[in-house]
Formats: structure tokens, C-alpha cells, sequence
């Protein structure tokens, strides 16, 4: 089965464990971040079936990007005592709402007992 047939296969599986793939709940829906991946073709596997690792990584570096530069362009430098403290400040914020958001996936993954992306949709 292609990524792509995986993709619909998903689709069409999560409605039957109760689950719309883009969730009603606007802190379950599929990232951003994930959403442009797929728009652009890049195969990547839905969120709900990444490591913690990789959420973690993927949700907190992009939030901590698109956080430094609206905290930038509203607040300017001048907010910080130094760039180092700035840049602590973004990552930090940026570890701390990846690895929040990951936790909250990979729990809905297994409340949902789906198997490994590799192993989707035969469980084997």
C-alpha cells in the first residue's frame, strides 16, 4: 500500500473509532506544520502515528520560529536585556509547547490503540 493509499485509508478509518481525521476540537486538529507538508507532497506520516520525538521537534521548532518573529515585530529587541536571553526565551517557549503537544497525540494514539505507521492498516 503507497503513503498516499495509507493517507486515505485514514481517512476513512477514523470516522469508525469515533474520530473525524481532522478533529472537532480545534487543539486535536492535524498541525499546521503537517497540513503544508502534505499540500506540498512531502510523505509524512499523520501526526497522530509520529514518535514524540518527532512531534515534539517538528510542532516546537516551528512554533518557536513563527513565536520569535511576532514577538519580534511587536515587541522589538528592546524587550530583552540581550539576543542570547531572546533567542533562550524562544526555544524554551518553543521546547515547551512541542513536547506539551506531543504528549497530547501520542495519549490520543493510544486511547485509540492504533498500530505503528509501518505496520497501518493491517496492525501486523
Amino acid at each position: 500500500m503507497t503513503h498516499w493509499e495509507k493517507i486515505q485509508y485514514y481517512y476513512s478509518e477514523m470516522p469508525k473509532r469515533g474520530r473525524s481525521p481532522v478533529w472537532a476540537t480545534p487543539s486535536q486538529r492535524v498541525p499546521a506544520v503537517y497540513r503544508l507538508f502534505g499540500r506540498l507532497g512531502i510523505e509524512v506520516r499523520p501526526p497522530i502515528f509520529a514518535s514524540f520525538g518527532a512531534l515534539a521537534f517538528v510542532i516546537g521548532g516551528c512554533f518557536a520560529v513563527m513565536y520569535g518573529v511576532a514577538n519580534w515585530l511587536i515587541f522589538g529587541r528592546g524587550h530583552y536585556s540581550s539576543v542570547a536571553q531572546m533567542i533562550f526565551v524562544f526555544v524554551f517557549a518553543g521546547a515547551l509547547f512541542g513536547a506539551i503537544t506531543a504528549r497530547q497525540i501520542r495519549r490520543l494514539s493510544k486511547r485509540l490503540k492504533l498500530p505503528d505507521w509501518d505496520h497501518y492498516p493491517d496492525g501486523r
